[in-house]
């Protein structure tokens, strides 16, 4: 794909991707995070986010808008998009994996369900591979920090 097709394209995916980010936002509506950042302590959760190169994309615009570079892994095991506070450096701009992950210290009237997660999995796939076809799956935040997801562009 030439670059300016490339890049057309990622427009309209990002744009596409804004659309699947609100809907989840929407359904959680009046539910609250405490954004205690623990869900971001990967080694002690145990858990990590998977990121589509789109929504790496997005990140990695997030990080170039606040001109800082792609920050190396942290010794602590914790996700290395934490700024100095413990909060997420790029929050407005976080993968799916991260905007529906609950820990015990979420509260409100209702829940996004499993259900709703998985449409917004399914819809994200589908606006990814028409950007990038040939990527079957998502791949762990930690590897695209690490320079082992490659470069999406």
């Amino acid at each position: 794909m030439s670059d300016p097709v490339r890049r057309l394209a990622e427009r309209r995916a990002l744009h596409a991707l804004d659309r699947i980010y609100r809907t989840v936002k929407d359904r959680q509506q009046g539910w609250g995070c405490a954004r205690s950042g623990e869900c971001c302590q990967l080694a002690r959760t145990g858990r990590e986010p998977y990121a589509w190169p789109l929504e790496w994309i997005r990140v990695r615009e997030a990080l170039a808008r606040a001109k800082r570079s792609i920050p190396g892994p942290r010794e602590d095991g914790a996700c290395a998009l934490l700024d100095a506070n413990g909060g997420c450096s790029v929050y407005e701009d976080r993968p799916l994996g991260c905007r529906t992950f609950f820990c015990e210290r979420g509260h409100g009237p209702t829940r996004i369900t499993r259900a709703q997660i998985t449409a917004s999995m399914v819809a994200l796939e589908r606006v990814a591979q028409t950007l990038d076809p040939e990527v079957s799956a998502p791949r762990p935040l930690v590897e695209w920090l690490r320079g082992a997801g490659g470069d999406p562009t």
